[in-house]
C-alpha cells in the first residue's frame, strides 16, 4: 500500500503553485493545482510561462519516504511523466530528459520540474505543456512544444495527472533503487556524450553521480557539477 493523496486543492490561478504551497500549512501528501501561473517560476528564478491548458502543480511529501538521494528521486518523477508520455497513442516516442530539469519532445522543452524542500518535507512542482500553444516568433532559451502539438489532438489533464501519481508515488514509497537508479536516468539523458558548457565551463557530460550530478570530462579531468544550466556546443 501506499500513501494516498490528503489534499487535493484546485486553483483557477496562482502565482505559482509551488509558492501557494511553501507558504502554506498543508501537511505531506498535499498536492496544489492552478490552470494558470502568474509567476510561474523555474531554475534560478526564470519565468515559467503558465497559459492556460498547461498542467502545473506541486506535490509536497515527507522526506524520510525514500531513502534516494532528493535530485534522483526528482529526477524520477521526470522519468515517470516521459513514461507516462510514451505509452498515450499518438504521441510522438522521442522524449528524453535534460540534466538537470527539462522534459524534451523532439528536443524541445515539453515540461520542467523545481523542487524545494523545507525541513522534512519535499515540494516537487511541474509544468507540463498539454493543450496549450505557443508563439513560434517568441523568444526562448529552449524551444517549446506541447503534447497537444506533438500528438495532434487535445488530453484530459485530471486523467494525465492521476496517471502520473498512480506511477510516481508507488516507485517513491517502495525500494526505489531500481526505478530511480542512475542507469535508468542515463538512458534518457540526451545531455550525455555531448560537448557542453556548464557554469562557464566546458567539457564532455559522461554520466550522473550517486546524488545525482553531472559528471564532465574537461581536459583529461573529471569534474562533478552539482548545479548549473547545460548549452550544447554546436558543432559545425
Amino acid at each position: 500500500m501506499h500513501p494516498e493523496i490528503k489534499t487535493h486543492l484546485y486553483l483557477p490561478e496562482s502565482i505559482s503553485t509551488q509558492e501557494y504551497l511553501r507558504q502554506s500549512s498543508l501537511p505531506p501528501w498535499s498536492i496544489v493545482r492552478a490552470s494558470i501561473q502568474t509567476g510561474g517560476r523555474g531554475r534560478n528564478g526564470r519565468r515559467w510561462d503558465s497559459p492556460p491548458g498547461g498542467l502545473y502543480y506541486s506535490l509536497r511529501y515527507p522526506t524520510e519516504v525514500s531513502s534516494q538521494p532528493p535530485a534522483l528521486q526528482i529526477m524520477g518523477g521526470a522519468l515517470c511523466w516521459l513514461e507516462l508520455l510514451q505509452e498515450l497513442p499518438e504521441t510522438p516516442k522521442d522524449f528524453s530528459l535534460k540534466w538537470p530539469n527539462d522534459l524534451l519532445c523532439r528536443g524541445k522543452k515539453i515540461g520542467g520540474v523545481l523542487a524545494e524542500q523545507h525541513a522534512d518535507v519535499i515540494d516537487v512542482g511541474f509544468g507540463i505543456n498539454v493543450n496549450n500553444f505557443f508563439d513560434e516568433l517568441a523568444n526562448y532559451r529552449l524551444p517549446p512544444i506541447s503534447l497537444s502539438e506533438a500528438g495532434g489532438r487535445r488530453y484530459n489533464l485530471d486523467d494525465l495527472l492521476a496517471r502520473w501519481l498512480e506511477k510516481f508515488i508507488p516507485a517513491l514509497c517502495r525500494d526505489a533503487g531500481s526505478f530511480f537508479s542512475r542507469r535508468r536516468i542515463q538512458d534518457k539523458l540526451i545531455t550525455l556524450g555531448r560537448e557542453v558548457v556548464v557554469n562557464g565551463k566546458r567539457g564532455k557530460a559522461v554520466g550522473i553521480g550517486e546524488q545525482g550530478e553531472l559528471i564532465m570530462e574537461m581536459d583529461g579531468k573529471v569534474e562533478l557539477i552539482f548545479a548549473g544550466d547545460v548549452e550544447e556546443v554546436q558543432q559545425y
